[in-house]
């Protein structure tokens, strides 16, 4: 088992990276992260080594962020005195492969260890999860035998790792272990662990304006692959629009979008996507409809489903399907979801794998 390919440090660390090596800083990402690390570093005494943020929305660019200024990437220097300090929770993992491909110097911040010293709504989910657990499972001691049976369950060393680290990292909030095992966020959906066949029918629940799609299109491409069908379903009517607009440019003839959203039955929820945590809400101002996946796929045969699990069960039992699963979005999901697949069919083999900064995108994959 190899280790992660992403460096990622804490205060401390950073703290003694720079002032050995007299770094000038750059922290990419003028956002609510970029403003908590820039806070702790004055606190370390080492906010004077910073010489801007990195952005690349126009709206940031056009303004100081902290008192310093705000740069493209592309108009900023690559050498070995220039550090990238990546504060990005979703796309740490691919803006460090293209700062190291282009040569320069960057690391990744551990967010999560902000945690100690801030209150981030933006990091909402994370601090929800460590309070309900430590609650349920720490005080109330619930799922201590399933999280024992649990790991001896995972297929490969890495997927038993990883568990094991989520679990002590939402129990200590000690990020030691857990960064071991990061992967690019290139290969979510696309694991190599994943057997992708020529011909796969797709199932892309929460397709959101086609990141996925088109990520899967390139990967096949390069594959040599085709899929025979995808079906993509999103339910908020703005990304519905891109993702149709995206569609329709690229000329897919095998691509079917559907604007629903999938739960446990046909419904109407209503939705609020302007709270920091965007959440199915009775007083929420958007609507959207829903339907289970077991309705919208009852003549269709899937072989991939990318999609969080609710309303799912008949389509798992009658296709097999290789599945990637959402395993995160609750504090128990990662130890009854893989529970539930395993009981479902027991001849799928899990893994776990995880791609972000913040922990927001853990999946397990049943193959």
């Amino acid at each position: 088992m190899t280790k992660s390919n992403y460096d990622v440090i804490d205060i401390k660390q950073l703290k003694k990276l720079i002032r050995t090596n007299n770094y000038k800083v750059y922290i990419w990402g003028a956002y609510e992260i970029g403003q908590s690390l820039y806070k702790l570093m004055e606190k370390e005494d080492i906010a004077n080594f910073v010489l801007g943020f990195c952005d690349s929305s126009p709206e940031k660019l056009a303004h100081k962020f902290c008192g310093l200024e705000v740069k493209k990437y592309e108009d900023l220097p690559k050498n070995d005195n220039i550090l990238y300090i990546i504060t990005s929770g979703s796309n740490g993992t691919i803006l460090y492969d293209i700062i190291k491909q282009d040569g320069g110097l960057g690391i990744i911040f551990d967010l999560l260890t902000l945690l100690k010293y801030f209150e981030l709504p933006i990091l909402w989910r994370v601090d929800k999860i460590i309070n309900e657990t430590k609650k349920y499972l720490m005080t109330e001691k619930k799922y201590i035998d399933e999280i024992i049976y649990l790991k001896n369950l995972w297929a490969d060393e890495k997927s038993k790792k990883i568990f094991e680290a989520i679990i002590n990292f939402r129990e200590t909030k000690n990020t030691t272990d857990i960064f071991n095992y990061l992967d690019s966020a290139k290969l979510q959906y696309l694991d190599p662990i994943i057997p992708f066949r020529d011909k796969e029918v797709i199932l892309d629940v929460g397709a959101y304006t086609g990141d996925t799609l088109q990520n899967i299109q390139n990967s096949f491409k390069n594959k040599g692959l085709q899929f025979a069908q995808y079906i993509a379903l999103e339910p908020m009517e703005n990304a519905y629009n891109e993702l149709s607009n995206y569609v329709q440019t690229q000329k897919f003839k095998n691509v079917k979008i559907i604007n629903k959203g999938a739960w446990n039955k046909k419904e109407t929820l209503s939705f609020d996507v302007n709270s920091v945590r965007s959440q199915i809400n009775s007083a929420g101002e958007v609507k959207i409809q829903t339907d289970t996946i077991d309705n919208i796929c009852k003549n269709t045969n899937i072989t991939y489903l990318k999609m969080d699990i609710e309303g799912a069960m008949q389509t798992i039992i009658r296709d097999n399907p290789k599945c990637a699963i959402s395993v995160y979005h609750e504090w128990d999901d990662l130890i009854l979801i893989p529970l539930y697949l395993h009981k479902i069919n027991p001849k799928y083999k899990l893994y776990l794998r995880f791609y972000t900064l913040t922990l927001d995108d853990v999946i397990c994959y049943a193959l």
